[in-house]
């Protein structure tokens, strides 16, 4: 392990304070990615601050019709709460397939947006392949993390803060693709918001390489809303996993606009979804194989928040 500074700040104010003395200075939440890039020198940081203490980042509330859950929540908290049960069904379903019981009693939905990508699982050895050589660079098998598609398919809002003050960006303003993130020196993620889920259909699903505890290789959130002679009149869908960035498709809306979506209109949506997509190497898939199963998927997940499916 290389050599660093490590603070445990008690506020946020603190927390910034010490992002701005430099140092090449790191945000630790749960540390299940961080600690993992510092043991195999992907980063090199002067200073680490740990903000697991900081009572600030650590609510779940609903207001007015919106959840707003703090950065430091950490996932088994999202997986025992009862308002997303109720208004949040989506980033539930996601969250339980992020790794082992240990994994979610450290991470936190903060750190899992912030990582955005991680190691694919699959190769078996501590870390990752390209991280195994003695400071290869980042892993280019790399998925994005399980909470962005779901999120993204929620119009999911961050609140950025920072010494000079806050910003309030878009979910898919944040993932900027080929593992960076808009966030600017001395900025912490402070807040998530969404609009909570009100008996609209939503689907999930995912396709993984590895056993167990795998990260997605593909996966797909869609929330529909639904009129009152059953003809859908919204739609939200978005796709993660080993891509160049995650996307929220966009160009789907006037597909299913007041009309029953049937098998035709489906195959539509695939077929636009997959123009969007931007496929990055895998390293036991083919592109052309997670093409064809990303239609897979997109159909079960439509189905899925269609009721054809649990």
């Amino acid at each position: 392990m290389l050599t660093f500074a490590y603070e445990k700040p008690e506020s946020l104010e603190q927390a910034l304070k010490l992002l701005e003395g430099g140092n090449n200075a790191r945000v630790m939440a749960g540390g299940t990615d961080l600690v993992l890039k510092l043991k195999h020198r992907q980063l090199k940081p002067g200073l680490v601050v740990g903000i697991g203490r900081i009572k600030e980042l650590q609510y779940l509330t609903e207001k007015e019709g919106s959840i707003y859950i703090g950065a430091g929540v950490k996932i088994n908290e999202l997986l025992n709460s009862s308002l997303l049960k109720d208004r949040a069904p989506l980033l539930l379903r996601a969250a339980k397939e992020i790794g082992s019981p240990e994994i979610r009693n450290m991470a936190t939905i903060g750190g899992n947006i912030c990582s955005v990508k991680a190691n694919c699982g699959a190769c078996g050895l501590p870390g990752c392949r390209s991280m195994s050589g003695g400071g290869v660079g980042p892993c280019k098998y790399a998925s994005h993390a399980d909470l962005i598609p779901p999120l993204m398919a929620l119009d999911a809002g961050l609140v950025l803060v920072g010494s000079q003050g806050e910003r309030n960006i878009p979910l898919q303003e944040f993932a900027l693709g080929d593992k960076k993130i808009n966030l600017k020196a001395g900025e912490i993620l402070k807040e998530i918001y969404f609009k909570a889920q009100d008996n609209s259909g939503w689907g999930y699903s995912r396709l993984s390489t590895a056993k167990a505890m795998g990260i997605a290789a593909i996966s797909v959130a869609v929330t529909l809303q639904k009129n009152e002679d059953n003809t859908c009149s919204a739609i939200s869908l978005a796709i993660g996993g080993s891509f160049r960035k995650p996307v929220k498709v966009d160009r789907i809306q006037q597909l299913i606009e007041n009309k029953y979506i049937n098998e035709d209109i489906i195959e539509k949506i695939i077929h636009t979804c997959i123009e969007q997509l931007e496929y990055t190497e895998n390293l036991y898939m083919s592109v052309d194989y997670r093409r064809a199963m990303t239609g897979v998927l997109i159909k079960e997940a439509i189905q899925q928040a269609l009721g054809a499916q649990t």
